[in-house]
């Protein structure tokens, strides 16, 4: 069932609103006002003010975040946007191009974020505006997620095994993102229909 967005808006848009949204849920808590929105997204700024702690976990930004992300349970303890500290393997691409911020080339801007427990192999998913609210989405094509029970691999033996023998998979140093299909999943899923 695909979702629309109708609205396409800039990365620093979309920084914006998601920055926009921390300081309403009292998150930041060593927000700085007079920084305001000023934090330059893609760049060091961003990246030194990540570093800095001062933003962190994001599955609870807004209500419909916290429900969009109910879909899979996973722990946000180790949650990342950054880049150079993305969680997981990867293959058929590389993290930078899907973790932080990013525009596909159907418009639709994202916020990608890697997540999941020391105990977990992380997920990942992506924060984005439908042109009214920001919403959450996590990929089902390409992505580390046990779909026998909709987990993060890590959180039930028994269903992971099941579920790596319904991928073929030996064990779960062979689980990793495929950014190819996460790529293609986002574009089919998340459909652009104008205002």
């Amino acid at each position: 069932m695909a979702r629309y967005f109708t609205k396409k808006i800039t990365t620093r848009e979309l920084a914006d609103s998601v920055l926009y949204a921390y300081r309403n849920e009292n998150q930041f808590e060593s927000y700085e006002p007079n920084k305001g929105l000023e934090l330059i997204v893609g760049t060091e700024t961003y990246l030194e003010e990540y570093n800095k702690g001062k933003i962190y976990q994001f599955t609870g930004l807004t209500s419909q975040i916290l429900k969009d992300l109910k879909k899979i349970e996973f722990s946000d303890e180790n949650s990342t946007a950054n880049p150079r500290e993305a969680y997981g393997t990867w293959r058929n691409g590389e993290a930078k191009d899907y973790v932080g911020f990013h525009t596909l080339e159907n418009g639709l801007s994202f916020f990608g974020v890697t997540a999941g427990g020391d105990w977990e192999v992380p997920i990942f998913y992506m924060i984005y505006s439908d042109g009214k609210k920001l919403r959450a989405y996590i990929p089902t094509e390409g992505n580390t997620w046990n779909r026998v029970n909709k987990e993060a691999f890590g959180n039930d033996e028994e269903k992971d095994e099941l579920d790596l023998q319904r991928k073929g998979l030996q064990n779960m140093d062979e689980v990793y993102h495929d950014c190819e299909k996460l790529k293609a999943d986002i574009l089919e899923r998340i459909v652009y229909t104008g205002a």
